[in-house]
């Protein structure tokens, strides 16, 4: 569990193997197997262990020891509601995590995974009722600093949707209270170095958290990505150039801003010395995955990068030149 709130999720599926082996019959080892496997993707895989889990901590079992087997069932049963939720299975996973809570009201993992359905379920959104449940949740369980991350990209996005402060200060709290207690958590230290760049446009404390981020794990390609903006920002270009290099290296296949890791990293070295060389390789690779993307503000950037090089690959239109893309001039994701 541990390694899942650091992100380091492959790490975890091998820790939680490790688990199973070592005690098959602990339903709380077989669940948190369910949650490694889901965060990976793996949601057939995560099924099947929850339903494991489930089989191990059966109704009769909590009738016989409910102190300890209703609690174990309620998480297997939402880890299996998770899975269901990845899988887009929206009401089973909602029906689900509900049972979850009808067997252990206390359980923090069924409340935030009722959370994450109400959040993030185009069927099912009500994100001021996830919001309440990350509080809940968060509260019974202040250790899993994960629920506390969605809550506070919650507070983000609610504060981006109404335009009330209230939110944003919300976010930075909850950010502030999880790295007093784990200095090194990834995401809140992602999240605070986007906010220091894009909003409040102190790249010195941008650079600061973005840096941090990529030593608290070394595989989070935004962190990396983030790192190299800030530096732009700070005239840094070499040490820039080297950071979106390590955003594309670590970057996971289905990484949606991978072509903007490309762009950046080639212009590095043409804000640094004009140097075009350097540069066109970027932007070739960059290109075809520009294209893939469909992104037409990014594929814009692009032509006008190729154009400043003296290429008339990647032109769109011969004119009119289009504008930088908005990703490209530092809007929000």
């Amino acid at each position: 569990l541990g390694l899942l709130m650091q992100d380091f999720n492959i790490d975890a599926i091998d820790a939680a193997e490790n688990a199973v082996t070592a005690n098959p019959f602990d339903p709380n080892a077989w669940a948190i197997r369910a949650m490694a496997y889901s965060r990976n993707g793996s949601t057939g895989e995560a099924i099947a262990s929850a339903l494991h889990a489930l089989y191990i901590a059966s109704e009769d079992a909590v009738a016989q020891n409910p102190d300890i087997m209703a609690p174990a069932r309620a998480r297997a049963q939402a880890f299996l509601a998770e899975a269901y939720f990845y899988e887009e299975q929206y009401q089973r996973a909602l029906d689900t995590v509900e049972a979850a809570l009808d067997t252990y009201p206390d359980s923090g993992e069924a409340y935030y995974v009722r959370g994450l359905i109400k959040w993030l379920s185009p069927t099912l959104i009500d994100r001021i009722g996830a919001l309440a449940d990350f509080q809940t949740a968060y509260e019974l369980a202040p250790s899993y600093h994960y629920i506390a991350a969605d809550m506070m990209f919650l507070n983000a996005e609610l504060a981006a949707a109404t335009g009330e402060d209230q939110y944003v200060q919300d976010a930075i709290s909850i950010a502030e209270q999880v790295l007093e207690l784990n200095p090194n958590f990834p995401r809140a230290l992602q999240w605070l170095a986007n906010y220091n760049l894009r909003t409040v446009g102190d790249f010195n404390q941008a650079a600061d958290y973005a840096s941090r981020c990529t030593r608290a794990n070394p595989n989070l390609a935004r962190c990396y990505y983030i790192y190299g903006r800030a530096q732009m920002q700070l005239e840094q270009y070499i040490d820039a150039g080297d950071s979106f290099q390590q955003a594309i290296d670590t970057a996971e296949t289905d990484d949606g801003l991978i072509g903007y890791y490309y762009w950046w990293a080639a212009e590095a070295p043409i804000l640094l010395d004009n140097d075009c060389g350097d540069a066109m390789n970027y932007l070739r690779e960059g290109w075809e995955i520009a294209q893939v993307s469909q992104d037409t503000g990014l594929i814009d950037s692009y032509a006008v990068s190729f154009r400043r090089c003296g290429s008339t690959i990647g032109q769109p239109t011969p004119t009119p030149i289009p504008e930088i893309a908005p990703e490209a001039q530092g809007a929000d994701d």
